[in-house]
């Protein structure tokens, strides 16, 4: 771990790429077939669109954060994530890569990560 702390430097052409891919890459990486909405919740999270929100999870496995992912994408907007460190050194670097590019920022588990506090608070 070289950095302490990672900010998100969105790329859209990685954003609208990971939109077009996340059927394919939901269903080879991670097993999932899909992720179904249905037409009234789809409604209602488009109200949501120019709303300030805060999307927060206890996830159990990996498949939560790209179901999020999918979630901001079904409502036209986009979201900044906050994800532990550790994963942006998966797969080499590659992850955390990746993660960044669509709104991810990092934060130190179990203690006190000024730079991402503060991150947060000024997306709030």
């Amino acid at each position: 771990m070289s950095k302490p702390f990672i900010p998100a430097e969105i790329s859209y052409p990685t954003v609208w790429f990971l939109d077009a891919a996340f059927p394919m890459i939901a269903k080879t990486a991670l097993n999932l077939e899909g992720v179904e909405i249905t037409d009234t919740d789809r409604k209602m999270l488009r109200g949501l669109q120019k709303k300030r929100i805060l999307y927060m999870s206890n996830h159990p496995s990996t498949i939560e954060p790209p179901v999020a992912y999918y979630v901001a994408n079904a409502m036209g907007s986009r979201f900044h994530y906050m994800a532990s460190r550790i994963v942006f050194d998966w797969g080499f670097g590659f992850v955390g890569e990746l993660i960044k590019r669509i709104g991810a920022f990092s934060v130190l588990s179990g203690g006190a990560d000024r730079e991402a506090l503060k991150t947060a608070r000024s997306l709030l």
